[in-house]
């Protein structure tokens, strides 16, 4: 017959037989060829519906009464009608928190709650939650009837803001009620029911910014924002419109045409070449493999060599050998060298007498 680790296997004795004999949740079913230190075992069956195995001796002595669970039974500690804070036990409920039993309490407040054993007797759990929200309101600092910015401070309301900071019923000077954080009240990030956000429309009719004159009130643009945006006409004949706050900060001062003009001046546009460009030619790009620009290789393993110069891109062969490429680059740039050396000669030169 099988074994396990905890039986042995032998013939069945004679002992007495106690097939029926109870011994407090216990029944004693049949007996088994099963063998604990020597002695036959007994297959029994617990009121609860378990079956375990066990000496005939310790059925008809009463030691055992059980599978086992009327141990649990008798270790859940009953506190039905004890009294923890302003809880009381009514009283155990089958729901487990993690191997503790639930009980249901009734608060002073008259809520129930579900708690743990555990919680209640170490007074980690002591209302439904009402002591605390009591003792939370005894801590408020009193801001009532204090000001900020536009806002007056009147009463605190029992919303809490990130981080838990009591968030305070105000008054605006515009009128309206809002609702905003001790916090934030204090730090100055809300002054008003946002009114402020909203800037007053100025009277800009006529008045010049930069390049642009003012000529007509284009209303919010943005359905999403509150600013107010002006038609100008700018000094090169287009019309743009622009919001009050770039006006009057000084962000926008053409329709465009001055950035761009900039950026033309930056790169000294001369016969269709920059001359800002042809002095930055010298060195590679970023992700230039061959440490030299114009210069680069194909998945072939050759080296290719180009140059570029007035809008026209010039292919100055294909290498075995890198440093031949770079050679063939090197000579093709005798046109930028010569192109710059006129540039710096003349046309600078000219330009300058044209300032002075």
């Amino acid at each position: 017959m099988n074994t396990d680790d905890n039986y042995t296997s032998s013939s069945v004795n004679t002992s007495k037989d106690i097939t029926g004999l109870r011994s407090g949740m216990a029944v004693a079913i049949e007996k088994t060829d099963r063998k604990r230190k020597g002695v036959t075992l007994w297959r029994c069956r617990c009121d609860c519906g378990k079956e375990f195995y066990t000496e005939a001796g310790k059925i008809r002595s009463g030691k055992v009464q059980s599978c086992g669970c009327l141990r649990n039974i008798k270790r859940i500690k009953d506190i039905s009608g004890q009294k923890y804070g302003k809880l009381t036990a009514i009283r155990r409920l089958d729901e487990k928190s993690g191997t503790s039993f639930l009980w249901l309490c009734r608060c002073d407040c008259g809520n129930e709650i579900k708690e743990s054993v555990g919680n209640l007797t170490s007074g980690q759990v002591i209302s439904c939650g009402c002591a605390k929200a009591e003792a939370g309101k005894r801590s408020i600092k009193d801001i009532s009837g204090q000001r900020f910015g536009k806002l007056i401070v009147i009463e605190p309301t029992d919303k809490r803001a990130d981080g838990g900071s009591v968030v305070w019923k105000c008054h605006c000077d515009c009128g309206n009620d809002t609702e905003v954080s001790c916090n934030r009240l204090r730090k100055g990030k809300v002054r008003s029911c946002g009114c402020l956000s909203n800037p007053p429309l100025k009277d800009y009719i006529g008045k010049r910014f930069g390049r642009l004159t003012v000529i007509g009130y284009a209303g919010k643009l943005n359905t999403n924002s509150t600013e107010h945006y002006w038609t100008c006409r700018c000094d090169c004949g287009n019309e743009t419109n622009v919001g009050q706050n770039e006006l009057q900060n000084g962000d926008t001062v053409s329709c465009g045409c001055y950035q761009i003009e900039r950026m033309l001046e930056s790169l000294r546009l001369i016969d269709n070449t920059s001359v800002t460009i042809l002095e930055r030619s010298k060195k590679p790009r970023v992700n230039n493999k061959s440490g030299y620009p114009g210069v680069f290789q194909e998945k072939s393993g050759k080296w290719i060599a180009y140059i570029s110069f007035k809008k026209k891109r010039y292919w100055l062969g294909r290498y075995d050998d890198k440093d031949d490429a770079i050679r063939a680059r090197l000579r093709g740039e005798e046109m930028h060298d010569d192109f710059l050396e006129w540039y710096y000669a003349e046309y600078e030169r000219k330009s300058q007498k044209k300032r002075a």
